[in-house]
């Protein structure tokens, strides 16, 4: 979080060290040729500057908000030993500076209050005595990419022990193609799809796969990951296309997801029973993005006509039995010796 102090103003100096936007650069070029330094205080960012050894010379309002030194503070000490810059850092920024004249990257600092923050810098030689450094204050830019990471990875963890198959597709082509249909004044989709199933088989082979999980690779693929990635079509048999155009008409609908049972097939050419689910989000259509999940429903399927055959057997095996069982009638006349 950038720390909140009172402004101060800001004191002219032969070196500058800048924390900006690229929208800066212009007032900051005015301010050092015009020699006033009361035009730094109208920058958002902090605007330090540094002598020759790196000492604070300047220190303008937005500084003092970032790193809660005053200007009395800060003026006269090591920029790196005042907000503590990670040594590491140090002979980086000075070596890139002395070869190249310029140097940009992220360095984390304290603030007076003891709060670690990252800065993201850029660093310009000007002349020999004097430098411009530019950045801006990423704190929570970083916060959230590391949150987003640690989410991901634990996405990832989660759908790899997962028993079901999961795939990331690259879904865009696919919309490009939608759309065209749709400019040129196809209406219904879904009649379109049935009518015409080679523009369907075109879809399928057009949708990328992009990732896939280990339950996919063990499930459709010879324990090689890579080996799968590229079209959908040597998954996805003839007679299952009706399937996938009903998941693009859905996707078109604005429908959450779609589901239903099919057929799909190994990277070997096995087919088998699976139930298919297309998660539709609109966030992720926009992207040209789409994930599916895949259950392997064969076993299932087949136990449940195995199950069925069987009751179906002992059916008729009881009625059989009930019929012999059945007690004859009575004639009233003598049985045969």
């Amino acid at each position: 979080m950038t720390s909140q102090c009172g402004p101060q103003g800001f004191l002219k100096a032969s070196n500058v060290c800048v924390l900006k936007s690229v929208s800066s650069q212009n007032v900051i070029a005015t301010g050092i040729r015009s020699n006033n330094a009361d035009i730094f205080d109208l920058i958002q960012e902090s605007v330090v500057l540094l002598d020759t050894e790196t000492r604070i010379t300047g220190w303008n309002a937005a500084s003092e908000r970032l790193y809660c030194w005053s200007l009395e503070e800060a003026l006269g000490r090591s920029v790196h030993e005042l907000l503590k810059t990670r040594r590491e850092m140090i002979p980086v920024i000075e070596s890139a500076l002395r070869e190249n004249g310029t140097w940009e990257g992220d360095v984390v600092r304290k603030t007076a209050q003891g709060l670690l923050i990252t800065v993201r810098l850029k660093c310009e030689a000007r002349g020999t005595n004097q430098m411009v450094e530019t950045g801006v204050d990423i704190s929570a830019q970083r916060r959230l990419e590391e949150a987003l990471s640690r989410a991901e990875n634990r996405y990832c963890n989660v759908v790899q022990a997962m028993a079901v198959s999961f795939w990331e597709l690259d879904f865009s082509a696919v919309g490009s193609m939608v759309r065209r249909l749709i400019r040129g004044g196809t209406s219904d989709l879904e009649r379109y799809f049935t009518a015409h199933p080679e523009f369907v088989r075109e879809m399928i082979h057009a949708t990328r796969v992009i990732d896939v999980n280990d339950q996919s690779v063990a499930l459709f693929g010879r324990r090689n990951k890579e080996e799968m990635l590229g079209s959908l079509g040597p998954y996805w048999p003839e007679a299952s296309s009706p399937v996938y155009a009903a998941s693009v008409v859905a996707a078109v609908q604005g429908l959450p997801r779609y589901a239903t049972e099919t057929r799909l097939s190994s990277i070997d050419g096995r087919e088998f029973d699976v139930w298919f689910t297309a998660c539709l989000p609109p966030e992720m259509l926009s992207r040209g993005k789409l994930l599916i999940g895949i259950i392997d429903v064969s076993a299932d399927k087949k136990a449940k006509i195995a199950l069925e055959t069987s009751e179906l057997r002992y059916r008729s095996l009881f009625h059989s039995a009930r019929g012999n069982l059945q007690p004859q009638r009575n004639t009233g006349r003598a049985s045969p010796l």
